[in-house]
């Protein structure tokens, strides 16, 4: 025997939940996928700060050695720039001065010819006192991040083992 039930589907009213309860898990999807975009920008940028401060500091390095090597006491001072193939710091000032660009392989310079690639990197470096035999050299990138600029900076004490 057959039991005959009234009902022949879903009532207008449930179908307006399940609408509801899908709706809301879709918005709540996009909104975790959204903000999981915005918050990758910021970090890559952070990270590509980082390591330009550090090519900075050891092109400093580098150039340092090399002119010890050759026998020629190095002693720079001022604010200056630096690029990765660099065989000196050129000191300067001016916003321009300091503006990274990108090339069409990726490696960040100081020549326009690439594209803006809205990092700043200026090198300053002061000498020591004479006892301490060393030069302090402060590399900073700048950049501006959702209308605020941003930096990044290390310190490095580059002595003199080489008279």
């Amino acid at each position: 025997m057959r039991i005959k039930s009234k009902e022949k589907g879903l009532t207008f009213v449930e179908l307006l939940v399940v609408i509801g309860v899908i709706s809301t898990g879709v918005m709540a999807a996009i909104a975790m996928i959204t903000h999981a975009f915005s918050a990758t920008v910021p970090l890559s940028d952070k990270l590509t700060a980082s390591y330009l401060v550090q090519e900075g500091a050891e092109s400093v390095r580098r150039i340092r050695d090399s002119e010890w090597l050759q026998g020629e006491n190095w002693e720079e001072e001022g604010i200056g720039r630096v690029d990765y193939d660099s065989e000196e710091i050129e000191m300067g000032s001016g916003d321009d001065f300091f503006n990274l660009y990108v090339d069409e392989n990726g490696i960040f310079s100081h020549d326009s010819g690439g594209s803006d690639s809205g990092f700043k990197r200026e090198i300053e470096i002061e000498k020591s006192s004479e006892e301490d035999y060393y030069l302090f050299v402060t590399v900073t990138v700048f950049w501006d991040e959702r209308g605020e600029e941003q930096k990044r900076e290390a310190y490095v004490k580059l002595y003199r083992w080489y008279d």
